[in-house]
């Protein structure tokens, strides 16, 4: 169980900035953190659009794609610099959306390359009551 430490009321922003070149690694670190969560905080919202793409291939096949497009990174690009992401976004069944180009219905495109990961086989068995 993780519990996530929000912003502390007790902290406030003030004029006096350290050298940042004289802080050990790990307190700046912390301040850049604080800092950024501070910035964010006046940030709009990330905005994403989450998509489910079926595609049709030769009429004979359909396979579904999930993913996400960002339609703004919004207080993102703070927090989260250089396309990072956040660290329980692994744990998260939502981080399996991958990150897809703008698409509208009715778009075509060309297969480069097609892999087969795996078959599944379901064997379905009735059971029957039989009296006694």
């Amino acid at each position: 169980m993780s519990h996530k430490v929000s912003d502390h009321y007790a902290i406030i922003p003030t004029e006096n900035v350290p050298k940042l070149s004289e802080l050990e690694d790990r307190v700046r670190n912390i301040y850049n953190l604080i800092a950024r969560s501070l910035i964010a905080a006046h940030y709009n919202n990330a905005v994403f659009d989450f998509t489910n793409v079926i595609t049709n291939v030769d009429g004979k096949f359909s396979f579904i794609s999930k993913g996400k497009v960002t339609i703004q990174e919004g207080w993102r690009k703070v927090i989260f610099p250089n396309g990072q992401k956040e660290d329980d976004e692994e744990d998260n069944d939502d981080s399996n959306d991958q990150m897809l180009s703008p698409l509208s219905v009715g778009d075509s495109g060309h297969a480069s390359s097609a892999t087969s990961i795996a078959v599944y086989k379901c064997i379905i068995i009735h059971f029957s009551l039989i009296p006694k």
